[in-house]
């Protein structure tokens, strides 16, 4: 979840739905900030069904960091977890919600080769780290809100769509003619094919 984000948009401009999701993958991912004495983990859980990321924490690798993410799975109405057998799994769900073992969690192993490799801060043998907790949360957080959350809505009376992190405005062509054609004011080329 990405609280900046949320301090900025109008709530009359939003529309979001919370899908139940019978069952879900959770799981921790090791990185650093500095130097490897640093660590910082990526907890996050996964809907099987979408391959999509539900909700993620950073911290330590703590019992506190999974409460947090327990909490932001709650409106999910979560059945069953699948998880491996770090204690805090076992410590915070109940045994008949909670199924430990590898055969389950294929799903969220295969998401954390997609982000290492698509996130060099996340790769175990980097050059490319950053040097404060705050910047390697934003990156990290940055992408998986952009690739994971993000939803291509439409603004009927602004007249535009909308991603997070930029928009897109539908531009009529001025002229029904062939070619290219400059538009005023945005410095764009746009072609047609007649």
């Amino acid at each position: 979840m990405n609280h900046t984000v949320l301090k900025y948009l109008n709530p009359d401009h939003v529309i979001f739905s919370i899908q139940s999701v019978g069952w879900t993958e959770v799981d921790e991912m090791w990185s650093f900030v500095g130097s490897k004495n640093q660590q910082r983990w990526l907890w996050h859980a996964l809907d099987p069904a979408t391959g999509k990321i539900l909700a993620y924490v950073f911290d330590d690798r703590k019992d506190a960091a999974f409460i947090k993410l327990k909490t932001l799975l709650k409106p999910f109405g979560i059945a069953r977890f699948y998880t491996d057998d770090w204690g805090a799994y076992q410590r915070h769900l109940p045994t008949h919600r909670h199924t430990i073992g590898q055969q389950q969690t294929q799903t969220i192993e295969r998401k954390h080769l997609t982000l290492r490799t698509r996130i060099k801060r996340l790769a175990r043998k980097t050059i490319c780290f950053s040097k404060l907790a705050k910047m390697h949360d934003i990156v990290i957080g940055l992408f998986i809100n952009r690739y994971e959350f993000g939803v291509f809505v439409w603004y009927p009376n602004l007249g535009h769509y909308r991603w997070l992190d930029g928009v897109l405005e539908v531009v009529n062509k001025q002229n029904a003619g062939k070619g290219f054609e400059v538009l005023p004011r945005r410095w764009v080329v746009e072609r047609t094919f007649a």
